[in-house]
């Protein structure tokens, strides 16, 4: 029984050969820097924080005028939304354009076979 082009992509001896002969280097992995790390658990936190003082103040389990709620439920939800934003700049969502091309070139060839 004849394979497909998929089937035959999968063997290991055939993708190491297609990645031979198209003559790009395997992709190296891709670690996180320390500093980004302790960076996204620090923005993590914040926002946890926020949201549990948050909901003590939605739930009124603190004793304070309504005209206090307000205010600061406004202001945990403006720095709510600062981190956010600060943390979305700092890890961006999309991957260096040097990669971007490396992906596009790599399923290109994986789908002209």
């Amino acid at each position: 029984m004849p394979e497909t082009a998929e089937e035959l992509c999968q063997r290991p001896d055939v993708r190491k050969e297609l990645v031979r002969a198209s003559g790009q280097k395997p992709a190296a992995e891709v670690k996180a820097k320390t500093t980004d790390k302790f960076w996204f658990v620090t923005h993590a936190l914040i926002i946890v924080g926020w949201a549990v003082l948050y909901f003590f103040l939605s739930a009124k389990l603190l004793p304070l005028p309504k005209e206090q709620l307000d205010i600061i439920g406004r202001v945990l939800r403006a720095v709510a939304l600062i981190v956010i934003v600060v943390a979305s700049r700092q890890f961006p969502f999309t991957q260096s354009g040097e990669l971007k091309t490396q992906r596009r070139a790599s399923l290109s060839n994986a789908l002209s076979i």
